[in-house]
């Protein structure tokens, strides 16, 4: 049994319990020698995935509430967001993605393929770099300001551009923004925010395919259908929250 997985069933058997757990419960209903989960629970008790109660017992620690409200918020997002996304891909035939920031990196939430042959193949859960592309760059300009840090400084010493700062001035202002060729060659992408019953940016919605279909002014044609469906979604997640 590898560290993570002792770790998981450490995670598993407190959850289970539903209170605090002694070291011998939980060294016996994980099978493993107590000084071994002693170990595994201190290096989880300093990353805050576990902590210790004043009677020195083991509890499900403060970083796992951040990690589980993440989650579902996702799955809440996915799931209304999924419908809409075909909607928009039936009206205008290209493909449609819903991105998250996670850290520094954005996460395919859900994709929806379009019609044509040529057309950008992005995985489900895939993590891509924040501030270039279209839903990379929205997702960046609604950052925090140590996010900005490390990205441009992952960029720079990989060489690869980013968005400046006056392009992310104006998509804050306008919850707008197009990349054409910006990522691959032939291929081109539009994205806007969804936001949250608070109007905080929650996730990016994106158009993308051919850059020969997807020019400037065919953006421009489908940019009210795209805001539109972003603000459903937004409004459906905060009515399900």
């Amino acid at each position: 049994m590898s560290v993570l997985d002792k770790a998981a069933s450490a995670i598993d058997s407190l959850a289970r319990k539903g209170r605090p757990m002694t070291l011998a419960e939980v060294s016996e209903d994980l099978g493993l020698p107590k000084s071994s989960v002693h170990r595994l629970l201190g290096e989880l008790t300093e990353l805050r995935i576990v902590r210790r109660t004043p009677d020195g017992r083991i509890a499900l620690g403060p970083r796992l509430l951040s990690w589980g409200a993440s989650a579902a918020d996702s799955f809440v997002i996915r799931g209304v967001a999924e419908p809409w996304m075909q909607r928009l891909r039936d009206t205008t035939g290209e493909s449609v993605h819903l991105y998250i920031r996670q850290s520094h990196h954005r996460i395919c939430l859900a994709s929806v393929e379009g019609r044509a042959a040529l057309r950008p193949v992005v995985p489900t859960g895939g993590r891509q770099p924040l501030g270039v592309g279209s839903s990379g760059k929205l997702l960046l300009a609604f950052a925090p300001a140590h996010v900005h840090e490390i990205v441009r400084a992952e960029a720079a010493a990989a060489g690869r551009w980013v968005a400046s700062e006056d392009e992310l001035d104006a998509i804050r202002a306008s919850h707008w923004t197009i990349a054409i060729d910006e990522r691959e060659k032939g291929l081109s992408g539009a994205a806007t925010s969804i936001r949250d019953g608070e109007g905080q940016v929650i996730a990016a919605l994106s158009i993308s395919g051919s850059s020969t279909r997807l020019t400037v002014d065919r953006y421009g044609e489908v940019k009210d259908d795209v805001v539109t469906i972003a603000n459903e979604i937004g409004a459906s997640v905060a009515g399900r929250s």
